[in-house]
């Protein structure tokens, strides 16, 4: 809550906040990803 409250009020580091946010997401995506290869090469085996 107090990270997306930082986002709303800091005007002068917005560019670099919405940057860390978009890190965060595509390496969320990435392990959602990796989880799913690894859930389906155990269903093969």
């Amino acid at each position: 809550m107090a990270e997306a409250a930082e986002v709303r009020t800091d005007v002068v580091n917005r560019d670099r906040n919405h940057g860390k946010w978009c890190t965060a997401g595509y390496f969320l995506e990435l392990a959602k990803i990796i989880s799913e290869r690894r859930f389906d090469q155990l269903d093969l085996k």
